[in-house]
């Protein structure tokens, strides 16, 4: 388990992300929820459009917060983390996540973003 300190808003929005385009995910989570409500009502409206990509920005901070922790600059990391053969966890205050699902979420972010930066 990744110990990543205390859990950060930002970093709590980005799990929420994670959760809501977790490839798999059969019923979101009342977190998840939120955004999956947020990209549906994107379209109908400039404002709306305006109002989700204003609320990716602290999502991409928290993105941004877990990768360019110092944990993953420690020399043993490799071996905590991606030696064993179950899907690695980390820890921030109370909350725990699947790492391999936040990591799968930046991808879907990127291209959610430039989608409607283009419309």
């Amino acid at each position: 388990m990744a110990w990543l300190g205390l859990l950060h808003p930002a970093i709590d929005l980005a799990i929420s992300y994670a959760e809501a385009y977790c490839p798999g995910a059969t019923i979101p989570t009342s977190r998840a929820m939120h955004w999956l409500k947020l990209r549906a009502t994107a379209s109908l409206s400039a404002k709306a459009k305006r109002t989700y990509l204003l609320q990716l920005l602290p999502e991409v901070e928290g993105q941004i917060l877990v990768r360019d922790h110092p944990y993953w600059k420690r020399m043993w990391t490799f071996q905590e983390f991606y030696i064993p053969k179950k899907n690695p966890v980390c820890r921030c205050g109370q909350l725990e996540f699947d790492y391999t699902t936040f990591d799968e979420s930046f991808a879907p972010l990127v291209s959610s973003f430039w989608e409607l930066q283009r419309h």
